[in-house]
């Protein structure tokens, strides 16, 4: 039985990022930024130089996606958006045999053309909801699910950071809930490569016959704080 959902309103001041190489499946769409869009960093000086997204540029990331699948007998609806002011929003219904999805990325690329590495230093805060809603006493079958996270990606589409912000499904006993978010996570970028920070957001629904289910994530707000600061450590070249 699928508990009454409730609206809560929670506050996150800070969380620890998962630094790891691994490939991400889940961030599924392709992004495409044009050379003049990216973010150029070519100053290799010591000192701090710090951008503020999107008041400083607008987000030069911004992608979506949806697919459904009716089935036999079923209805199926997907929907995303995304926009480089800092808002982006998915949300799916599915009946009667039907499943879909639908997903975001938002975010900025940047190049470190300078001959150094480079720390960065992100800070994150926007504003997001969710709601998931199923049949009563779904089967096994039938269910909603939302997930919202952070990604530090190189130009190979390796993780170099991961914060999962939201991970749940109509299983859970907190069916909707509303967050104010603040995020923080430090990288370390390479000399002559390009780097995405992006938050993606996916939303699905899958029901069985005679259920529904849907489910709704959006965000708003979103504010992406960059600070740069040179190592001048160039990289090593291997001996001849």
């Amino acid at each position: 039985m699928v508990p009454v959902p409730r609206k809560v309103t929670i506050v996150v001041l800070s969380a620890s990022c998962m630094l790891c190489g691994c490939q991400d499946n889940r961030s599924s769409l392709q992004i495409r930024v044009p050379l003049d869009r990216q973010y150029i960093l070519d100053d290799p000086s010591e000192r701090p130089i710090k951008v503020s997204l999107p008041m400083d540029q607008p987000f030069n990331i911004h992608t979506k996606r949806s697919n459904q699948n009716p089935g036999l007998d079923g209805t199926a609806q997907g929907h995303s958006d995304a926009t480089a002011a800092g808002r982006a929003s998915c949300s799916v219904e599915a009946a009667n045999g039907g499943s879909a999805l639908a997903e975001f990325t938002i975010g900025h690329r940047i190049a470190n053309q300078t001959d150094y590495f480079q720390n960065l230093s992100v800070e994150l805060d926007c504003r997001w909801q969710h709601a998931l809603h199923t049949s009563t006493d779904p089967t096994a079958d039938t269910i909603a699910r939302a997930d919202l996270q952070i990604l530090v990606l190189d130009a190979k589409g390796k993780i170099l950071a991961t914060i999962p912000a939201l991970k749940t499904d109509s299983d859970q006993i907190q069916a909707s809930a509303e967050l104010l978010d603040h995020r923080k996570l430090s990288v370390s970028l390479e000399p002559k490569l390009r780097y995405d920070i992006i938050l993606t957001g996916k939303v699905e629904a899958q029901s069985a016959a005679g259920q529904e289910a849907s489910a709704r994530l959006e965000v708003n707000d979103l504010k992406i704080n960059l600070s740069f600061c040179s190592e001048q450590k160039e990289i090593t070249q291997p001996a001849p």
